[in-house]
């Protein structure tokens, strides 16, 4: 039996793709099929979009791409493709040269090689091997005992086409199919040999690695950077109304817009523009310490640490207070006192001003902290301010400074479609314009939900299991990430049940213990997943999510709505929700709606089309 990508059709499958995907399974053992077959790419010409209904991997031959249409739905009259709707009554209509079966399959083999050579795994020179052919299947819905008229039909329907080769079209049904569909195939090569093939076992499991979709999971890794730059442009060229704005600048988006990628980059052109005089010019503060410690590690910020000071803003105001007015963070997660602050204040012109203050996750600063910062910039300073209103949390902090300038980021540039759907749904007011066309994993069937934590451990663990066995891709412990609103020393957690799979923290980790930790789970060899709080986790990202313990808003402290939002927008490609009895309605509530994409990959060319 062939290798199949999916294991299983979905019950819409057309029911002439079912019959071939049935004869294509007798394939055998080496022979790989990829069913629903479709990507979406970037090249130095702009974005290629193809789909294949099969792709199959022959060894030591190469691929064919298959087309496959219901015939009693399509015809060939005169030399041209028709089609029909399968409605009563209905006429029918001229597909055009470009909608034929035949064209549609050959132009899906150029962008599938296209897609190869840029992957590295076809050579660019003008002969590529290995072969590539296209075969349109046209399933009959004659009876079976009339299936062995097949060769004949074939005949006559190609002698009516120009330039149609009988080998490349395939008019039978079921029975013929499972007697002839290999032989057509193999025929294809024999046919069109020119130097031979090569396709050796690793080309074919660097393809089957490369292009292997599944029903549940699918992971496109292999252009989001390019994609997430193209899509970056449009804010990186904001980069000048920054300049121009005078007094400052407040920017707001959804999770994933943008807002960390603007200031990271403005606050690193500042930076390179200033004198090197051994005085800090630039200040960029945010509120999560996981956050400081990978805005520390950004590249672009570390190249101009001379004058670029990077903390998160408790961190940053610890260091300046005495010992008697420190605290460890309380309820609401700040260490700061009144009598902080006001100290603060009061010593506020002993503090080196800045040119440039940089405020991210600045919906979770309190007013009274905004005049703090304020007092700490220079005379004709400027600050910028990156927020969400709807990752809030904290509870309400205030309103957000009221800056000169003011730009709203619409559009999500970090999750799949389904994902950026379902998480713009517990947002209306996001107003997200078209998310970033990512093939990913996308929004995971739930899993039950249960009170008992055993259960939610058990259901952890296959789902970490399904999505290294299923996916297309090595995933490796780093690309995981499992989130719980509760830390592991509540008793109503699930994470100490999956010790052996998980690093999660120990009571009372300290700052130092917890960014070991995170170094520890990145690594590519790492034995175990890192587990955290949404808190924790919070302006972080990873490829793939777990939200374990999901209960209902505000049944637990600090988890709420907002909560759920910053945890599901934190995947990538991949989110897994295992909700308790009472968080079963917040997970559900938007199922459906993430799930009737009509349409889940559309190039910019599609959209500007549709006006």
């Amino acid at each position: 039996m062939a290798r199949m990508y999916p294991r299983q059709l979905e019950d819409n499958t057309q029911h002439g793709e079912k019959l071939v995907y049935a004869a294509l399974a007798e394939l055998p053992d080496d022979w790989v099929v990829l069913h629903s077959c479709r990507e979406h790419y970037l090249t130095p010409n702009g974005y290629m979009h193809y789909e294949a209904d099969f792709v199959v991997l022959v060894p030591q031959h190469g691929f064919v791409v298959i087309e496959v249409k219901d015939w009693p739905h399509v015809r060939i009259c005169d030399g041209e493709w028709q089609g029909k709707s399968a409605a009563p009554n209905a006429r029918w209509y001229s597909m055009g040269r470009k909608n034929s079966p035949l064209h549609q399959a050959d132009m899906a083999c150029n962008h599938l090689k296209s897609s190869l050579v840029l992957a590295g795994i076809f050579p660019a020179e003008e002969y590529r091997q290995p072969e590539r052919r296209a075969l349109a299947i046209l399933t009959d819905s004659v009876p079976e005992g009339l299936c062995e008229q097949a060769t004949e039909h074939d005949r006559r329907i190609c002698a009516r086409m120009r330039g149609v080769e009988l080998g490349s079209l395939y008019v039978c049904g079921a029975a013929a199919l499972q007697k002839g569909l290999r032989e057509r195939i193999e025929a294809l090569f024999v046919r069109h040999a020119k130097l031979g093939a090569n396709m050796d076992a690793a080309m074919l499991a660097a393809m089957e690695q490369y292009l292997a979709p599944t029903m549940r999971f699918r992971l496109d890794l292999r252009h989001y950077q390019q994609l997430f730059d193209e899509a970056a442009q449009p804010l990186v060229r904001l980069l000048s109304m920054l300049e121009e704005s005078r007094g400052g600048m407040l920017v707001t988006g959804p999770a994933g817009s943008g807002k960390t990628l603007l200031a990271t980059r403005e606050a690193a052109r500042l930076a390179a523009r200033q004198p090197r005089d051994g005085q800090p010019h630039l200040l960029m503060l945010c509120y999560n310490h996981n956050m400081a410690d990978a805005l520390h590690a950004h590249p672009l910020l570390r190249e101009q640490a001379e004058v670029l000071r990077v903390s998160n803003f408790h961190d940053y105001c610890g260091a300046r207070l005495p010992d008697a007015l420190r605290q460890k963070p309380g309820a609401t997660g700040d260490m700061l006192t009144e009598q902080a602050l006001d100290y603060l204040q009061e010593h506020a012109g002993e503090h080196p001003s800045y040119d440039y203050i940089f405020v991210d996750e600045g919906q979770d600063f309190r007013d009274s902290w905004w005049q703090l910062i304020r007092r700490w910039l220079a005379p004709q300073g400027r600050l910028y301010v990156f927020a969400d209103p709807g990752q809030k949390l904290y509870g309400s902090r205030g309103p957000l400074p009221d800056l000169p300038t003011r730009l709203r980021l619409r559009r999500n540039l970090r999750n799949a479609y389904d994902i950026a759907r379902y998480c713009a749904a517990y947002r209306p007011d996001a107003a997200q314009e078209e998310p970033l066309p990512l093939q990913g994993a996308t929004l995971m069937p739930p899993a039950p939900a249960s009170d008992d934590p055993a259960e939610r451990a058990a259901a952890v663990r296959e789902l970490i299991a399904g999505i290294r066995d299923q996916s297309a891709f090595t995933v490796r412990n780093c690309d995981i990430v499992v989130l719980s609103p509760w830390k592991a020393s509540n008793p109503r957690s699930c994470l100490p049940l999956l010790a052996d799979l998980l690093d999660f923290a120990p009571d009372n980790e300290s700052h130092a213990q917890m960014l070991a930790r995170h170094q520890r789970c990145a690594k590519l060899d790492s034995p175990r997943i890192l587990a955290d709080t949404i808190k924790a986790f919070k302006g972080l990202e990873a490829p793939y999510v777990i939200l374990t313990d999901i209960c209902a808003p505000d049944e637990s402290r600090g988890f709420n709505e907002d909560a759920f939002y910053v945890a599901c927008t934190r995947a990538r490609f991949g989110l897994a929700l295992v909700p308790t009895r009472s968080g079963e309605e917040l997970v559900h509530r938007h199922l459906r709606d993430a799930y009737a994409s009509p349409q889940r990959l559309r190039s910019p060319e599609d959209r500007a089309s549709e006006g």
